[in-house]
């Protein structure tokens, strides 16, 4: 949905909880359109009064006063597996602004926002809210803080679970009065990691590099956020790749994605030997290991060689197969009429698996008789 400039990009108004998936909300301008009383709110999605859940959207190059990409006032929401990038607040809250409520938010990317005052990626104001596994990275501006936790009427308690807080001038600034729980948190890069003279607490601390992919928050193999989180109850990652028992900080569960294909000939003669290719590639951020790839023999076929057989089926086991690396494995047979084949697998450590797509039929071609007779020369 792209407003190109001429007013918010969503208004979601009134007694009602809408859900909204599968969306890129570009280009809302919230100016003259008010929202919070003095300030236009809302950029890329303004939720007033009414409670939403927003999951799997991209929502970028929005502007506002408040909640360039997101502000959410009044009821409670949810907001789980956005990307929230891009945006810019000529006051508070680049990425997302949050008042007088208490949303709960999962597995969320919230990325180069801007906000000119403070809250540069997250503004809470008398909110309850809880944050679990987000990454809040590269956001700036105005007081330089990643989230900024204040009040106007009441008082904030936010809590904060699995978070990477990365490249900001202050990670998170609470004002007096209002409180900010961490459990679980990679600080990365910040000039500042806490800020204000609200209370502050952080448990399970750690500091080191992200190392996020180019799109700024997946894991790579070399980042200090894997397997530095407690179970917060969250099974899945903004992918919906499975979260490891020992879970990654942020929104990304650092994983390999493995693919597996097959190749052989089309054709082949009736006891010629037969020889499959089988690859498997690796195209997730981190190393996979404990491989464990099987192939089931055809039906009429006979095995010859390759792999390890075990009753019907061959199989290797392999240690580690990095990020980006493909490799292959090969065996043979033999039959004398035609073969198919189209159940070949990989498995590997943390519920990682991969299923052949491709049916891979041989023809079996069968040479016919031939007869030799003598050749007699008549003599002249």
């Amino acid at each position: 949905v792209d407003a190109r400039g001429q007013g918010r990009t969503l208004l979601v108004a009134g007694n009602i909880a809408p859900t909204i998936a599968g969306l890129h909300l570009t280009n809302g301008d919230a100016s003259g359109l008010g929202g919070v009383p003095g300030n236009d709110t809302g950029g890329g999605i303004f939720v007033r009064t009414a409670s939403v859940t927003l999951s799997n959207t991209h929502i970028y190059s929005n502007t506002a006063a408040i909640g360039a990409g997101i502000a959410l006032f009044g009821r409670d929401s949810i907001l789980r597996g956005n990307v929230i990038y891009d945006n810019t607040a000529t006051n508070r809250g680049g990425g997302i602004a949050i008042g007088n409520s208490n949303p709960l938010l999962v597995n969320n990317a919230i990325l180069t926002n801007h906000a000119n005052l403070a809250g540069s990626g997250i503004w809470l104001a008398d909110s309850r809210s809880r944050l679990l596994h987000n990454t809040i990275a590269d956001n700036s501006g105005g007081d330089g803080s990643g989230i900024h936790i204040t009040s106007v009427s009441g008082n904030s308690v936010v809590t904060l679970t699995n978070t990477i807080l990365a490249q900001h001038s202050v990670g998170i600034t609470v004002t007096t009065g209002n409180e900010a729980s961490l459990d679980g948190v990679l600080w990365d890069n910040n000039t500042t990691n806490t800020g204000g003279s609200g209370s502050i607490i952080v448990n399970s601390q750690h500091s080191g590099d992200s190392a996020f992919a180019a799109d700024g928050y997946h894991l790579t193999t070399a980042s200090d956020a894997i397997n530095r989180g407690g179970n917060a109850g969250i099974a899945a990652d903004i992918d919906g790749q499975t979260r490891d028992s020992q879970p990654d900080l942020g929104a990304d569960e650092a994983s390999a994605l493995l693919s597996i294909s097959k190749t052989g000939p089309f054709s082949a003669t009736s006891g010629g030997i037969i020889t499959y290719t089988l690859t498997v590639t690796n195209s997730g951020t981190v190393t996979s290991t404990d491989l464990l790839i099987t192939d089931t023999i055809p039906v009429n076929a006979n095995y010859i060689t390759g792999g390890i057989k075990i009753n019907n089926k061959v199989g290797w086991i392999v240690a580690n197969l990095s990020a980006g690396d493909s490799l292959t494995r090969t065996f043979s047979v033999t039959a004398t009429q035609t073969i198919t084949n189209n159940d070949y697998s990989v498995t590997a450590a943390n519920n990682v698996t991969a299923a052949g797509q491709v049916i891979v039929v041989t023809t079996i071609t069968h040479e016919g008789h031939r007869i030799y007779l003598p050749v007699v020369l008549k003599e002249q």
